[in-house]
């Protein structure tokens, strides 16, 4: 006979499986439960990181108003981003410069499960911290007197204006060119340039002709001439080219001058700039700027030495030189292309030397004569934008104006755009 179980035994095993059914629920509930109030820290985590990135990010903008103001935006940016949580800004700025925006966040997160296990919350930090690298910038501004005739060069100086104020003048280094037949040095680069940057740009006036090859080469100078910061500074060099035109000018070397209608032979070599219009084939004039930086026509040399005139074109444009420096007749398609090759030579070494370029062009885009509005494309290789020169080289950015209302926001942007690349 087979022997039989008692019913004790069959129930005793049945309780005993509930018994462990029910505690493995238990636990998976719990593993359930943690999983979920692990979730919504995490994701609460998550915002709070961004909230307080994005806090230290806004907060460095506001450098040039003082550490208050860079408190004060972290804040606002913080407390938008993750109200209740709390946040502390901790500003560091070195002997070269650099300053160091720190965001600490910190929050209370209820849970959902963990208050039946006497847990009603959890504590959550985050933290940002933003590196803020001193400026060493050159603002290079075309004043032809083609502006004028657009009623633009007003516009241009306000914006300039304007440009100057979104930046720290007590940790960047801010020069200024300008540039028509030639260029000047109108502010050297320097701390504490608002002031003075602003009265030297409202007292710019226009002078023919776009030199913007010179321009460009001051500017270039200005910025291998800055003060030098503390080692590890870490310093940004960027140049900030403005013009409404294409290359008209260019300064160099030229040799055996011509000067039929002058009564004696010119001299053997000359330096100065040679100019001609925007179109066509006529030369303009050979020029030298005085002490200030004023425009002077050659109208003679006698015994060697330039003679100058206040008539805006001499005719029939005498004295003039044999041939340009690359050997070509000098004609104005000529002058015209080699001053746009003298341009890109002088982009491509500012660059080799470490210079963002950034290019702002002022004009109709449909203008019936393609002369009369900048080459976009031309400013788009002096600013080696998306590295169509030179991927190995700085890369900046052409902005185009289509008129003298967009200008001072076109400005602003290529603000932004620097403050962006002198933080990390």
């Amino acid at each position: 006979m087979r022997p039989h179980r008692a019913p004790a035994n069959r129930s005793r095993e049945r309780g005993a499986t509930l018994i462990f059914m029910a505690a493995g629920m238990t636990a998976l509930f719990l593993l359930f439960a943690m999983a979920i109030d692990l979730g919504i820290g995490w994701v609460a985590r998550s915002r709070l990181n961004k909230a307080a990135d994005a806090a230290a990010l806004v907060a460095v903008k506001y450098a040039s108003q003082g550490n208050a103001a860079m408190e004060a935006a972290a804040h606002a940016i913080g407390n938008a981003n993750k109200p209740g949580a709390t946040f502390v800004t901790t500003i560091t700025s070195g002997a070269n410069d650099v300053t160091v925006v720190r965001v600490e966040a910190r929050t209370e997160v209820p849970t959902l499960f963990g208050r039946f296990a006497g847990v009603t919350n959890f504590n959550v930090a985050a933290a940002a911290e933003v590196t803020r690298f001193p400026l060493d910038m050159s603002l290079v501004l075309d004043i032809s007197s083609s502006m004028v005739r657009t009623n633009s060069f007003n516009a241009m100086q306000e914006a300039a204006k304007t440009f100057l104020s979104l930046f720290d003048e007590k940790r960047d280094q801010v020069g200024i060119v300008a540039f028509a037949t030639t260029a000047y040095d109108v502010l050297r680069i320097k701390k504490g340039f608002k002031t003075e940057g602003a009265a030297d740009i409202d007292a710019l006036k226009p002078y023919p002709d776009t030199n913007l090859s010179h321009g460009l080469q001051l500017g270039h100078l200005q910025l291998l001439s800055a003060p030098v910061r503390g080692e590890g500074g870490g310093r940004r060099l960027v140049l900030v080219l403005f013009t409404d035109g294409r290359p008209t000018a260019f300064t160099g070397t030229f040799s055996n001058i011509q000067q039929p209608d002058c009564g004696e032979a010119g001299p053997a070599s000359y330096t100065g700039a040679l100019s001609a219009f925007i179109y066509g084939p006529p030369l303009r004039a050979l020029s030298e700027p005085d002490a200030n930086g004023n425009t002077r026509r050659i109208q003679c040399f006698v015994g060697g030495t330039p003679t100058f005139t206040d008539i805006p074109v001499p005719a029939p444009y005498s004295p003039y030189p044999n041939t340009l420096p690359d050997g070509t007749a000098p004609n104005g398609d000529n002058v015209r292309a080699y001053a746009r090759q003298v341009l890109l030579n002088e982009a491509n070494s500012t660059r080799n030397d470490h210079a963002t370029i950034y290019t702002i062009g002022l004009g109709d885009p449909h203008a019936t004569y393609v002369e009369d509005t900048p080459d976009q494309d031309l400013l788009r290789q002096v600013a080696n934008e998306s590295g169509v020169v030179d991927a190995s080289q700085p890369q900046g950015q052409m902005f185009f104006a289509p008129d003298s209302s967009t200008l001072e926001m076109m400005f602003q942007q290529v603000a932004a755009r620097i403050l962006t690349r002198v933080t990390m």
